[in-house]
């Protein structure tokens, strides 16, 4: 009988200890971080324009990554009271959905929140550029322009769009016209540091961004293509890495950017630039 009863008291000791820890302790209940919108805060004289196309927020928590979140979102975080955050600007890597990293040129945003169980805490991060940023800017509101052609016909010219502030580069290329291609002003030298080009672009045909060799004595060569850009009907923005192409090459001294713009066979196309930086440290 004894036996028994202490068999009977050990399953009721282990059913009170299950029922017991499957209870949520008050830790595990979460607190809400919600983003609505992410902006981007810039000092248009130097460093261009506010506009941006950050994609994600990539947020730590106390130094440890939570995740990567798309705006708007709403996601979970376990933490209670005062407790250090840092958020990070994501960009879609030359256009590559799949392929996204941290922008290097723009600042984390570090703070400290109160996390109190199962309350919503709204952010609204601002970023801006890391200081030591340097840009080239050609937002086609100068007379004279950062692009040069090599052909007779320079079919880039500089139009008002709806408000007379605020102009745009624009190409035509007439039906009999296959091909016309742009340099930047700039010679890019060799860097380990990273190097992007950021460009604002509306389009009905495709058009190729590459990079040019510069070498001993001023001679040119063009290589391939690093991305092709397909036609879009509504403002987009890339962010390029310019230094993957980059490739060490024992003839280079330095590099120079190219925009080759190509119409379809026996039609016309129209292209729309904007705001395109190269941003280096």
């Amino acid at each position: 009988m004894k036996n028994w009863v202490q068999y009977i008291a050990l399953i009721f000791g282990l059913m009170l200890l299950i029922l017991t820890s499957c209870e949520p302790k008050e830790a595990d209940i979460p607190t809400y971080i919600q983003i609505d919108t992410v902006k981007v805060q810039a000092n248009e004289s130097m460093e261009g324009t506010s506009k941006h196309q950050i994609s994600d927020v990539w947020f730590n928590l106390n130094g440890s990554k939570v995740g990567i979140f798309e705006p708007p979102t709403r996601f979970p975080v376990i933490a209670e009271g005062r407790v250090p955050i840092s958020m990070y600007a994501g960009i879609i890597k030359s256009g590559i959905h799949d392929f996204r990293e941290v922008y290097p040129f723009f600042e984390p945003i570090r703070d400290t929140f109160n996390f109190v169980n199962n309350e919503i805490i709204k952010i609204e991060p601002v970023f801006k550029y890391k200081p030591e940023a340097r840009f080239w800017i050609e937002d086609f509101e100068d007379p004279g322009m950062k692009f040069h052609a090599n052909d007779s016909i320079n079919y880039l010219s500089q139009i008002s769009d709806t408000t007379p502030d605020n102009h745009l580069g624009y190409v035509y290329l007439p039906d009999t016209i296959a091909a016309f291609q742009v340099y930047t002003d700039i010679e890019i030298e060799l860097s380990t540091t990273p190097i992007y080009m950021e460009i604002e672009y509306l389009a009905d045909a495709s058009f190729g961004i590459g990079v040019r060799l510069i070498k001993m004595g001023g001679r040119h060569e063009d290589l391939k293509p690093f991305t092709i850009v397909k036609a879009n009907k509504k403002w987009n923005k890339l962010y390029l890495n310019l230094a993957e192409q980059f490739s060490v090459n024992p003839e280079a001294v330095s590099y120079d950017i190219y925009i080759l713009f190509a119409s379809g066979k026996g039609e016309e196309a129209h292209f729309y630039l904007d705001n395109i930086k190269i941003v280096s440290f």
